[in-house]
């Protein structure tokens, strides 16, 4: 199999399979699988009233809910490390 758009929509026109319709979606799909997506941040909390926040800065303002965010289901493994270490 091919690793470019150019190589696959030639494959699939020797094998007439190919119409010259995909074009776009063909390499809409090879542009998608390798752009770099950036790591999100665990620091930064995706949810709540605080969507968007530092944890450790929601944490100087109201540990009350760090100390309830530790407990929560929605938070990350990296998420609850960052928040035991503030909590000790």
């Amino acid at each position: 199999m091919s690793d470019t758009a150019d190589e696959l929509i030639n494959y699939l026109s020797d094998m007439g399979l190919y119409d010259g319709k995909l074009d776009l979606t063909i390499r809409a799909f090879f542009v998608d699988r390798h752009v770099a997506r950036p790591k999100k941040d665990p620091n930064i909390i995706s949810f709540g009233k605080y969507k968007d926040k530092r944890v450790d800065d929601v944490y100087k303002l109201d540990p009350k809910y760090i100390k309830w965010l530790s407990q929560s289901s929605y938070i990350t493994d990296s998420q609850k490390e960052i928040i035991t270490k503030l909590l000790a």
